[in-house]
């Protein structure tokens, strides 16, 4: 599987799924913890740039309450297996 960043990404355990109002409309997000693999970054629509980060320093940048608590929810899933 293909991860919008260029890599190509071994899923792992999911996550909890986010729900959130765009432009009116409630949008639903799927995530799963996934291992990146040797890939190449390009510019996309989805993507503009990227930053490799620690979850603790990933997790500090973040504004989003959901986005933190997903952050939480990916260490707690690899931690158990």
């Amino acid at each position: 599987m293909w991860e919008e960043t260029g890599h190509p990404c071994a899923l792992g355990p999911r996550l909890p799924t986010a729900h959130y109002v765009v432009r009116g409309r409630t949008k639903q997000v799927h995530y799963w913890a996934a291992e990146a693999g040797a890939g190449y970054f390009t510019p996309n629509s989805e993507v503009d740039a990227i930053t490799w980060l620690s979850p603790t320093e990933a997790r500090a940048r973040l504004t989003q309450v959901r986005d933190r608590e997903l952050v939480d929810a990916f260490l707690a899933a690899v931690r158990v297996g």
